[in-house]
């Protein structure tokens, strides 16, 4: 009779209903009356209260087919989709595989009710360049029109390591880096900016903190700083870090982010640079629970004038192109 998983967990209380009370006294013949309870009145039961939820049921039920299609072709040990509003946090539809159908209970295991979307955190890879690549032009140390070298050869000497292209991209422009999705001209993005600042803003996106949204077993991701135990003065740690997490990061590596955190910071890269909580309910028991926007993150003018575009170009001219939708104006960046 209690919520085990999900929103019927969240709103646990709001949900369940309030029992009645009533005493009845009998004498041995089994004859009876009802007396009132202790404080003099019979307290009547009530029904649980209202929730709305943020989520679309068109959205959630599309979402669901798609996915299952998905798992049909590729067969995958798990696979989510998180659908958010970008202006107001709102999580329109979470879907996670392997499900479990409510109406079997019998056949429920722990594993079933683990809810990918919250609590499986993963290294995202490539998609985390845009982000980056934002943070760069707010701290002024990249410009839309600086052109970098990203070799005929698409292989790269960096500190000891060779990073490689997914083929020769030669000379690219700011955007080009991200549309072409070059790890070695991220890596030279990167390196322009100062570490601790660095930090900070992958910080300010939400990663390595819970995003607090309320949804039981949520995992917080790790952003790692890479040290080496034989260093043994801080001068030479933050000069490790300098070299290994900014790049590696840069590229979605070293840090890992659950798919709710991921979006919620997506999200802020196209809504003009807000990072919102994720918003589960829209009104609990006839109380309306507010958008709730937590930090300016980008620059909106970063966002709107210089990231949605490239995002856009992502999706029409490069490695995008299966999210195309006819009639509508898709952004994106693959991992």
């Amino acid at each position: 009779g209690k919520g085990i998983a999900g929103a019927e967990t969240i709103f646990e209380k709001a949900l369940a209903p309030r029992f009645g009370e009533r005493s009845n006294i009998q004498d041995a013949w089994g004859s009876g009356r009802s007396i009132a309870a202790q404080d003099g009145t019979v307290r009547e039961g009530t029904n649980g209260e209202d929730v709305v939820l943020a989520m679309d049921l068109t959205i959630q039920t599309f979402a669901e087919e798609a996915l299952d299609k998905a798992c049909e072709t590729w067969s995958p040990r798990a696979a989510v989709v998180v659908v958010l509003d970008p202006s107001t946090g709102d999580l329109l539809a979470a879907v996670s595989r392997p499900g479990f159908d409510p109406a079997c209970r019998g056949s429920l295991t722990r594993k079933a009710t683990r809810f990918g979307v919250v609590s499986d955190a993963y290294e995202v890879g490539s998609t985390m360049k845009p982000l980056i690549a934002a943070a760069a032009l707010d701290a002024g140390v990249v410009h839309p029109r600086d052109v970098f070298d990203c070799t005929t050869s698409g292989s790269y000497p960096i500190h000891g390591r060779r990073l490689h292209d997914h083929k020769a991209l030669g000379r690219q422009n700011f955007a080009g880096v991200i549309i072409h999705s070059s790890n070695i001209g991220m890596a030279q993005i990167s390196e322009r900016m100062e570490i601790d600042a660095f930090f900070r803003h992958v910080g300010a996106l939400g990663f390595g903190a819970p995003t607090k949204c309320g949804i039981p077993g949520e995992a917080k991701g790790v952003v790692r700083r890479a040290t080496v135990k034989d260093y043994t003065t801080k001068e030479k740690r933050d000069l490790h870090d300098r070299k290994w997490s900014l790049p590696s990061i840069a590229m979605g590596h070293d840090i890992t982010a659950t798919p709710l955190q991921f979006a919620s910071a997506f999200a802020a890269l196209v809504n003009g640079g807000v990072l919102f909580r994720p918003r589960v309910a829209i009104s609990v028991a006839g109380r309306e629970l507010p958008p709730r926007p937590l930090r300016q993150v980008f620059d909106p003018k970063t966002s709107r004038q210089h990231m949605v575009p490239i995002l856009v170009r992502v999706v029409e001219e490069a490695t995008g192109r299966n999210a195309r939708v006819p009639g509508y104006r898709v952004g994106g960046k693959t991992g």
